[in-house]
């Protein structure tokens, strides 16, 4: 029984790949960071045919705290940077030295 029910889950699995392989559209978050040309929020989610107007906010709020967007004026703006990203970034590279250290004493 619990076999079957693993196959299944597996076959879904493959199914939902083969699916988000074959979408041709640009995902939501694409989309509002190509249309962050001076626009407002509400220009931007009118111009994304489909999505739910929260849902355009939250990819808007996502962009914002990382970075990629700023507000200026009520209108919103990609920031392009050259090479790495602007937006603050742990250091977990440096955390994760700091343990296996002290794994090893």
């Amino acid at each position: 029984m619990r076999l079957l029910k693993r196959e299944q889950a597996g076959a879904r699995a493959v199914r939902r790949r083969n699916q988000l392989a074959k979408r041709s559209s640009p995902s939501l978050t694409d989309q509002v960071l190509a249309l962050a040309t001076g626009k407002t929020q509400q220009e931007i989610a009118a111009a994304c045919k489909g999505a739910r107007p929260n849902h355009v906010g939250a990819a808007i709020s996502r962009h914002k705290r990382a970075g990629r967007i700023e507000e200026r004026d009520g209108k919103l703006y990609a920031t392009y940077s050259i090479g790495r990203n602007k937006a603050p970034r742990s250091d977990k590279r440096k955390r994760a030295r700091v343990y296996s250290e002290r794994s090893l004493e």
